[in-house]
């Protein structure tokens, strides 16, 4: 769950409605000036890649779908935030991508490939002091800044980056036995893919939630603070540029280069507006779901 205070509402954004978003805004990544998903390197069918990219980013959070029916409560009465559970029960956060990553490995094994390198690269900073930067999470900082700090919990990163190393070996193997699939696989093709889904994550998040990233220790989101996304492939692997989202009045937001193929784009999140003060009444299990989720609209333009 997404949880950020706005005036005198608590607003709710589910993991899975957080992760639409990334793939809605995947369904419109591609310009003139942006290779659309699918098509950052020569390949067979890559038609079927896109159509595999954006399963897998619109899906990216689908181990979350057990813990948003039956959700830890924090003391508000409300579900924990994302980034309150990850600090408070890394295991259970590390449990989410245990579920989710292998859920549709049969059916979508690309996507479930791809859903796996987001689950490592959110670890290996943590536990590998030469992690390539070109992969550090936009949400937690800065390359620089996700190069120098110090995690105590790098031991337990080590350990799950580890599982999921043994989560994908099947995958992979599963898509070099395939002579079209199998071309996916080469970096010019699968590194822009993971790194495209870091960003989508991270503009959705910038979307869907408040939170205090590993900025010294500043707050991002719900389109109120400027974000550097860095290092974004823009026609390939090696053509890479950052993306600077700044606000600019109510709900919208300027992105500068523009990567999308409308101007503006117009996304709509679906939250659940929950008052503060009904957060003080005593309340049985699920008690949120008596206000629905509505459409907020957000508008991302060049200018």
């Amino acid at each position: 769950m997404l949880k950020t205070r706005m005036g005198d509402e608590i607003w709710l954004v589910t993991q899975p409605d957080h992760a639409a978003v990334s793939g809605y805004l995947a369904m419109r990544w591609g310009n003139e000036a942006f290779a659309r998903p699918g098509h950052y390197a020569p390949c067979p069918d890559p038609e079927s890649l896109r159509n595999e990219v954006l399963f897998a980013i619109r899906e990216h959070d689908n181990g979350w779908w057990e813990w948003e029916a039956d959700p830890r409560i924090d003391t508000d009465g409300l579900p924990l935030h994302l980034t309150d559970l990850a600090q408070r029960s890394s295991d259970d956060a590390m449990e989410r991508w245990r579920f989710g990553v292998p859920r549709f490995a049969r059916s979508h094994p690309y996507a479930s490939l791809l859903i796996s390198w987001h689950a490592y690269w959110l670890y290996a900073p943590r536990a590998q002091e030469d992690a390539d930067p070109a992969y550090a999470h936009p949400i937690f900082g800065s390359p620089r800044a996700q190069a120098s700090r110090w995690d105590p919990q790098a031991e337990e990163a080590r350990r799950f980056i580890a599982e999921l190393e043994d989560l994908r070996r099947p995958l992979e193997a599963s898509l070099a036995s395939d002579p079209v699939r199998a071309a996916w696989l080469a970096p010019e093709s699968l590194d822009p893919h993971v790194r495209l889904l870091q960003v989508l994550d991270s503009m959705s998040l910038a979307l869907s939630s408040e939170v205090v990233a590993a900025r010294e220790g500043e707050a991002i989101g719900i389109a109120r603070y400027p974000v550097r996304i860095e290092r974004v492939a823009r026609r390939g692997k090696d053509d890479r540029v950052d993306l600077d989202l700044v606000p600019s009045g109510e709900r919208r937001i300027i992105c500068e280069p523009f990567p999308f193929d409308e101007d503006p784009l117009r996304v709509d999140v679906l939250v659940r507006r929950v008052p503060i003060s009904a957060t003080l009444e005593s309340r049985g299990p699920g008690w949120w779901h008596a206000y629905p989720k509505e459409p907020v609209r957000f508008e991302i333009a060049t200018a």
